[in-house]
């Protein structure tokens, strides 16, 4: 008997990987500390231990995916095993035997229910968070245990960015009429004024997008092209490719984050919904997808290009338990939280938010150490909500005993202004924001600090029923039923693209008129 080196897929978010061989299931190692059973992009292998001739099945499972199989052979002389790509095992078949004990293990039932795939996490009410979402008390800050679960319904801060701008009746009910196919359009915002009201305009620049029928694919990427019965469409949004135009009208490259480079993207469904959600501009690229929901219309999933950025978003969405601490060493071990605030990887405070919210949401995870760095976070990106959010909670943190009354008056002060900026990037910061006004609601040392906390409350819980997920990022609803008509207002959104989704296939086309 031997070891075997196992390489999971090149272009493998971090996934979980179970083997099964001769023998049964077999046990496995990893090198480095961590979950023995996750691979990372970085880091794809596992160990095979007492590895025995004959055939095998691999179970790839990637965060937030359904599983993958992919059977292999060892022999004598076998010492590494590396998957193909998953493009190419999506098409590979397993033998009903090896599925059948898949289906029989105890491993297989137990990843039934830890796995969400991106689609049921993009439902608020499909959502059952593990308990380390809950906040854990703050060191030296007694504030109360009874925290809102972040599985309910997130809601979040609202601004001018709350204006309903869709084509839509005069009235209607919630209920739209039942339709074979209903119309959408996607629409992008830039928004002029970062730190103040009114300031959303429609984006006017290079046209920034790709659209494809497969994550990574060639498609449809200029004004009039499209795509057609496909069950699932990504929009590409490469920074470099995005720019804007300034009131004087002169075009110049995507500003830096401290100008207030925010981009918001508008889906309208005909009879559903408007939905909108602000894109990160992660370093690399993001990906939009646009997948059918079973109930009618379009579900979001929004996702950095870049395969490690892309890994700590789907830890903070369907990670459990040691995985997601695992993912955020292997992160951080290569490109620490400092490095993206320091300047020395200048432009992304994204992926900075993305790092910290892991570690606040992973017990496993030493918080205080990447908290730190939210002062600076805040001081060089001071339009970004989830910053000032992830502010607040290193200020409970980090209270000493006898300072109670002003860690609570200070978290209150930045929570009030993440709240007046508007809505966040990122869901779990939404969540954040509410068990900390939760906690301070019902648990601050000061009678005056509850009935603020108490304001903040009705303030963030107005819009309660509109808020949803886009995969890791917040969304927000500005219609429902009957008024969306399927379009969009051009004083506030550019057209990029316009279509349909049916039952089963959805088409797409770029540029174009507005969807009347």
């Amino acid at each position: 008997m031997k070891t075997v080196s196992f390489l999971a897929p090149p272009d493998a978010v971090a996934s979980r990987i179970r083997i099964l061989g001769p023998e049964g299931e077999v046990r496995l190692e990893r090198r480095a500390s961590g979950s023995e059973s996750l691979t990372t992009p970085s880091d794809r292998e596992v160990l095979i231990q007492n590895a025995v001739p004959g055939a095998y099945a691999a179970m790839i499972e990637p965060l937030g995916e359904a599983p993958t199989f992919y059977p292999f052979t060892v022999d004598g002389d076998t010492d590494t095993i590396d998957a193909p790509s998953m493009s190419n095992l999506s098409r590979a078949s397993v033998s009903s035997d090896w599925m059948q004990q898949f289906a029989s293990s105890s491993w297989s039932k137990t990843s039934r229910d830890s796995t969400r795939p991106g689609s049921a996490m993009r439902e608020m009410g499909s959502v059952s968070a593990p308990d380390q979402f809950s906040l854990v008390p703050a060191a030296g800050v007694d504030f109360s245990a009874a925290l809102p679960n972040p599985a309910s319904p997130m809601t979040g801060a609202e601004k001018a960015d709350f204006r309903d701008d869709s084509q839509s009746a005069s009235s209607g009910n919630d209920a739209g009429p039942q339709i074979a196919a209903r119309r959408f359009s996607i629409g992008l915002s830039v928004d002029s004024r970062p730190m103040g009201y009114g300031g959303w305009r429609p984006y006017e620049g290079p046209w920034p997008i790709t659209f494809s029928s497969t994550p990574k694919g060639s498609g449809a990427d200029e004004g009039g092209a499209s795509l057609e019965n496909v069950a699932r469409a990504w929009l590409r949004i490469d920074r470099s490719h995005v720019a804007l135009v300034s009131s004087g009208g002169d075009a110049r490259g995507m500003p830096l984050p401290a100008d207030g480079a925010r981009l918001r993207l508008s889906v309208s469904i005909e009879g559903l919904r408007v939905e909108r959600i602000l894109i990160p501009l992660f370093s690399g690229g993001v990906t939009i997808e646009f997948a059918l929901d079973p109930s009618g219309g379009l579900l979001l999933n929004v996702e950095p290009v870049d395969l490690e950025k892309q890994s700590l978003a789907r830890a903070l969405s369907s990670a459990v338990g040691i995985e997601g601490q695992s993912v955020w060493a292997d992160f951080t071990k290569r490109l620490p939280v400092g490095l993206y605030v320091s300047g020395d990887i200048p432009e992304d405070p994204w992926t900075a938010i993305l790092a910290m919210l892991c570690a606040v949401r992973f017990p496993g995870v030493e918080e205080h150490e990447a908290l730190q760095w939210a002062p600076a976070l805040c001081n060089q990106s001071p339009w970004i909500p989830d910053g000032h959010i992830l502010l607040a909670r290193s200020v409970l943190m980090g209270a000493a005993p006898d300072d109670r009354v002003g860690a609570a008056d200070e978290a209150l002060r930045v929570l009030s202004v993440a709240r007046r900026l508007g809505a966040p990037y990122f869901a779990y910061a939404n969540a954040l924001l509410g068990d900390m006004l939760t906690a301070l609601r019902d648990g601050a040392p000061e009678e005056r600090q509850k009935i603020q906390a108490t304001k903040e409350m009705g303030y963030w819980s107005r819009h309660l029923p509109r808020q949803r997920t886009a995969g890791v990022s917040f969304s927000w609803l500005m219609s429902s039923g009957a008024r969306s008509r399927g379009g969009l207002d051009a004083r506030y959104s550019a057209m990029l693209a316009n279509g349909s989704a049916g039952v089963d296939a959805l088409s797409v086309r770029l540029g174009g008129q507005m969807v009347g």
